[in-house]
């Protein structure tokens, strides 16, 4: 991780040196312009000033006897400046001294610019040698231990990812989210998952870190100049709407720096797509991909599009009464009353037999005349004799058999 850091800086410096030699060269050019063009200036004037004061020289000489005066008159008019100025536009002497001021700080200009854009050169021919250098011998190394290489970029992942599980990042934001332009510049990044990282390189095959950003918010945009090419100078342009960690939607540009004081030291740039994930073009022997921020190296994050505002949810439908409905009045089956049970008398318990019905009254007889037995009769004294002197006492006497006589 080291390595591709330090590879990462020096590329980043490297496309800032071929920045500034861009720059340099561009205005060494025009100020050889503006030089070309005082020279010619200076060049019309001499031949100007030439050419009228031989006119002068020889309507002097054709007065004859003034010879001698006509040449005093024309050292005079080259030495004294505006001593002959006539109507008609003529050039003097003064004319030819301002413009040739202009030639020479013209001049000036161009010969700085000059050797600006040769040091700048310079420095970057040393810096783009050290830097081939170092990507071959990482390639190198990638290539020979590329298990091993794809673990210890897996083990990153991990912690990167572990150190960013308590940041609450992702979704709508107080009501906020992702504006439109970001949205479509996330599209356009996730088009190129997969495309191989090439130092310098902005698409649309081949991308480094900040040229992948760049190339995919002028696609949504259709600016070409929304914001500039190098990571710093990205955050720079971009470091007036920086945005909380708790605050992150898709499309915001993330920056990692190796001086977290020094906005100078970013070298790395990627898009946030959320739930803590971004998308990027990490390094040399890497391609776009979807990787956990980078927390220990998270430098700032800034947003480029303005977000739109969460569409309110639909109003709830009014709670409707459904109308009361009256069952049908239904008529109960008539249901016969219930039968009284017969009367039974208390304490009759079902095991005992019924009481004996009562004895009817016996048709009368011829009543017998008394006898002896009959009239010793007598109630006894036991509860057998007292129940049937009872149940005697209740019924009627029976009649003595009749004896019959002799």
């Amino acid at each position: 991780m080291t390595a591709s850091i330090a590879l990462e800086t020096a590329g980043q410096q490297l496309r800032k040196l071929d920045e500034d030699l861009t720059e340099a060269r561009r205005t060494a050019d025009a100020t050889k312009d503006t030089w070309t063009k005082a020279s010619k200036e200076v060049s019309g004037l001499r031949d100007r000033v030439g050419h009228e004061a031989g006119e002068a020289y020889k309507a002097a000489t054709a007065m004859g006897p003034l010879d001698g005066l006509a040449a005093d008159l024309h050292r005079l008019s080259v030495l004294a400046p505006g001593i002959r100025e006539r109507p008609g536009g003529q050039a003097t002497a003064r004319d030819v001294e301002r413009a040739e001021q202009v030639e020479r700080a013209a001049n000036t200009a161009y010969l700085a610019a000059l050797a600006k854009a040769d040091e700048l050169s310079r420095q970057r021919d040393t810096v783009k040698a050290d830097f081939d250098k170092n990507t071959a011998t990482l390639t190198d190394l990638r290539t020979r231990n590329s298990v091993a290489y794809q673990r210890e970029l897996a083990a990153i992942d991990a912690q990167q990812a572990a150190l960013g599980a308590g940041m609450n990042v992702g979704g709508a934001v107080n009501g906020w989210m992702a504006g439109p332009v970001a949205l479509r510049a996330v599209a356009y990044a996730r088009s190129k998952l997969g495309r191989p990282y090439v130092w310098g390189a902005e698409g649309p095959d081949y991308f480094d870190c900040s040229g992948l950003v760049l190339w995919a918010y002028q696609q949504a945009s259709g600016n070409p100049n929304i914001f500039p090419r190098v990571a710093n100078d990205q955050y720079y342009a971009t470091r007036s709407r920086e945005v909380q960690v708790d605050e992150l939607l898709p499309g915001d540009l993330l920056f990692f720096a190796t001086d977290r004081s020094d906005w100078r030291s970013v070298h790395h740039v990627g898009m946030y797509l959320g739930n803590g994930y971004m998308i990027h073009a990490p390094t040399t022997g890497d391609v776009v991909k979807i990787s956990p921020i980078w927390w220990s190296e998270f430098y700032r994050a800034t947003r480029v599009d303005t977000p739109a505002k969460t569409p309110s949810p639909p109003p709830a439908p009014p709670a409707t009464t459904p109308p009361a409905t009256t069952p049908p009045a239904t008529t109960p089956p008539s249901t016969p009353p219930p039968s009284t049970p017969p009367t039974t008398p208390p304490g009759w318990p079902p095991s005992e037999r019924p009481p004996a019905p009562r004895p009817t009254k016996p048709s009368p007889s011829p009543s017998p005349s008394p006898s002896a037995s009959s009239a010793s009769a007598s109630p006894s004294t036991s509860p057998s004799a007292k129940a049937s002197g009872s149940a005697a006492a209740s019924s009627p006497p029976k009649s003595a058999p009749a004896t019959p006589k002799p």
